[in-house]
């Protein structure tokens, strides 16, 4: 007599219970269904998973994940997924492996801090780029281009059309896992447009793997359909964590001459660029030697862009040092100090500094003036009595701040002083 095999699948929440006795109670189930049911229909029983509800995580139908026992002599477990990341073949490898690590970890530590910590120092291995390119491809299947609508953004469809633009014998055949990755592309840009063959990221060194995708995109969501459950969300583990920035050698170039970071890593105009590095080793003086690093290694100025739109720029520079230099000439306490003396400089905050000595301008002590005679006069009362020389003349700056009154300044009004 041929009978039909029915699969189903029934989870039985007990609480409290051993492995041994949660196999006793199975056993028990099972007999009392099949003696209910005429013959032949018999129920099987097929396994026990420890303590149905821990370690065990029920997602949704025909999705669950947790350790299973086969027998009662059975002492180490067997990791059984059904329905998740883990054993789906619709993402990257890299999530199938963290999933799979961060609920071991999880099942068999009883702390979700563990899992969090593993977490986290995986993401900081995706942002260094420590983690082998092949943990990033996605195969998707492709069923041919007459199963598309005529518009769709389809990876595996977009990679075969680019195939086909090349050699048109080169498109995938149908049920091929097509592989791809998602890369870094311009702003507001599409995610199809970031589609790339793995032979193409390799073949163009600008190109930079979107790993922000990868982990917010990708891991996070998965783990998430797991750990939510528990109250804890693997995103928000990733914005709270330390991050540290890791630039390739294209990029460390980029932020040398464009100041920023391209999204594609491409240098567009590196002529442009290269004329506004020189420029600011020409502007960039050392503060001792007043010459800038060109001038030490050419022994003459670079000519660049900004010597035809600014050629007074050098003269400005110099009227500007020279006003500056007399103000302090006029303003400036004279104070000396001995080669390596300890020199404290007050700042108008009351803040003090120690400076060394070779900072200070030189100046040559001032003449001693000579006494001017003194003229004995009758004093005059009266302000219309008074000669047109000597009437006091009015200040047309505003008055000084009480703070900044009566105190010696140099060194462009810095308070200079001996440490004692």
């Amino acid at each position: 007599m041929n009978c039909e095999q029915l699969n189903r699948c029934l989870f039985v929440l007990l609480r409290g219970i051993s492995k041994e006795e949660a196999f006793a109670v199975g056993a028990e189930i099972a007999a009392s269904i099949t003696e209910m049911n005429p013959y032949p229909v018999k129920l099987k029983f097929e396994k026990v998973i420890f303590v149905v509800y821990y370690p065990c995580i029920l997602q949704t139908k025909k999705r669950y994940v947790g350790y299973s026992y086969q027998s009662v002599d059975q002492m180490a477990p067997t990791f059984d997924a059904k329905g998740i990341e883990t054993v789906r073949r619709d993402t990257c490898p890299a999530v199938s492996k963290i999933l799979e690590k961060s609920l071991r970890i999880l099942f068999e530590t009883n702390d979700i801090n563990n899992v969090r910590n593993y977490v986290c120092e995986q993401f900081q291995k995706i942002l260094s780029g420590s983690v082998p390119l092949m943990d990033f491809i996605f195969a998707k299947e492709y069923r041919g281009k007459a199963y598309y609508r005529q518009n769709a953004s389809v990876p595996s469809l977009h990679i075969a059309k680019r195939r086909m633009i090349r050699d048109h014998r080169a498109e995938p055949r149908i049920r091929e896992r097509v592989r791809y990755l998602i890369v870094c592309g311009e702003p507001k840009c599409t995610l199809i447009s970031c589609v790339k063959e793995p032979e193409e990221f390799l073949l163009n060194p600008g190109l930079r793997l979107n790993v922000i995708y990868y982990i917010v995109r990708q891991i996070s969501p998965a783990l998430n359909r797991c750990f939510n459950m528990l109250g804890h969300d693997a995103l928000r583990w990733f914005e709270r964590m330390p991050k540290r920035i890791h630039y390739s050698r294209l990029e460390q170039r980029d932020r040398l001459f464009y100041g920023r970071i391209s999204v594609t890593g491409h240098a567009v105009d590196f002529d442009m660029n290269q004329h506004r590095f020189l420029s600011s080793c020409r502007n960039t003086s050392h503060s001792t030697t007043r010459r800038s690093p060109a001038e030490l290694l050419l022994g003459h100025k670079l000519r660049c862009m900004l010597d035809l739109l600014k050629p007074s720029l050098e003269a400005a520079v110099e009227v500007r040092l020279f006003k500056q230099a007399s103000y302090n000439d006029r303003k400036a306490t004279h104070q000396e100090f001995q080669p390596d003396e300890k020199v404290l400089v007050t700042q108008p905050n009351g803040k003090q500094h120690e400076k060394h000595a070779d900072h200070l301008r030189f100046c040559e002590a001032d003449e001693p003036k000579e006494e001017e005679e003194v003229h004995e006069e009758t004093p005059l009362t009266a302000r219309s009595q008074r000669p047109a020389d000597q009437h006091p003349k009015r200040s047309t700056k505003p008055p000084a701040h009480p703070f900044f009154r009566n105190r010696p300044r140099a060194l462009s009004g810095l308070c200079l002083h001996k440490e004692k």
